[in-house]
């Protein structure tokens, strides 16, 4: 949820049926930035608080190590798929669309691992991290 005012924009993210994470902030935010990181605190307040991820939620995120790329800020070098390290090869390409949450944009990178894999990663702020695209 997005309250934009001249003066504060306030800004609220539920964590679970019984938690609603509010910030109040300045105008003028970067959108994408405060959303990500209103999803990392809420994820982190869920598991101090040890309570379940919640059914809206999005599932399959992966762990993913980025590194600075040539014509954009970041691209994968490499992810954590249960436990084990998948080095990226190369990154055949790179589109934004828009996401499912709160229809702000995503990025996708097309990727060939070491062992020849091609698939898609996904990173959504929004949701809070990366997914493969099935």
């Amino acid at each position: 949820m997005e309250i934009i005012g001249e003066e504060r924009e306030l800004w609220g993210r539920r964590v679970s049926d019984e938690y609603l994470l509010v910030t109040v902030l300045l105008p003028g935010v970067d959108r994408a930035e405060v959303r990500a990181e209103l999803a990392a605190a809420g994820r982190a307040f869920r598991q101090e608080a040890d309570l379940p991820a919640p059914s809206w939620e999005p599932s399959g995120r992966i762990e993913v190590v980025v590194r600075s790329a040539v014509g954009w800020n970041y691209a994968p070098a490499s992810f954590n798929d249960g436990g084990i390290k998948v080095t990226i090869a190369d990154v055949l390409g790179r589109w934004s669309e828009t996401g499912d949450v709160g229809g702000e944009e995503i990025v996708c990178f097309r990727v060939r691992t070491e062992d020849g894999q091609e698939l898609t990663l996904v990173h959504d702020p929004m949701a809070g991290g990366w997914r493969v695209r099935a």
